[in-house]
C-alpha cells in the first residue's frame, strides 16, 4: 500500500514538473537578450540576461517565502518540543510505577471523539 501511494506520489510530481520545466526552459530560449538591471539609489548596474532577471526573482521569492513560512511556524514547533518533553518526563515518572505493579504496557484509552492533545 505505502508502496502504491509512493509511485502516484512521485506520478503525480513529473506531471506538475515537466510542463512547468518545459514552460521554463522555453521561457529562457526565448528571453536570452541582455538587459540592463540598476540598483537605483546604489551606482550598481549589471547587464543579464532577462530570463536571470525572472528565474532569479522566482528564485528569490521562493526562498523567501520559505523563510517567512520556517518563522511562522517556529511558535508550534516550540508547542511540540514542549509536549514532547512534557510526555516524556510523564513517561519517566510513570515506569517506577508500572514496575512496581507489574504491568507490561499501559492500555490505550478508548476514542471519544475529543482531541486531547491539543490545547484550547
Amino acid at each position: 500500500m505505502a508502496q502504491r501511494k509512493s509511485r502516484i506520489l512521485k506520478l503525480i510530481f513529473w506531471i506538475i514538473l515537466l510542463p512547468i520545466a518545459i514552460v521554463l526552459i522555453a521561457f529562457a530560449i526565448a528571453n536570452r537578450g541582455p538587459v540592463t538591471v540598476r540598483f537605483d539609489p546604489l551606482p550598481f548596474a549589471v547587464d543579464m540576461p532577462l530570463y536571470a532577471v525572472g528565474l532569479g526573482g522566482i528564485f528569490i521569492g521562493l526562498v523567501s517565502g520559505g523563510i517567512m513560512t520556517w518563522l511562522r511556524g517556529g511558535r508550534w514547533r516550540r508547542a511540540a518540543r514542549e509536549r514532547q518533553r512534557d510526555k516524556e518526563q510523564l513517561e519517566r515518572e510513570l515506569a517506577p510505577l508500572r514496575d512496581r505493579d507489574g504491568q507490561a504496557a499501559p492500555a490505550r484509552p478508548a476514542a471519544t471523539g475529543t482531541d486531547i492533545t491539543r490545547a484550547a
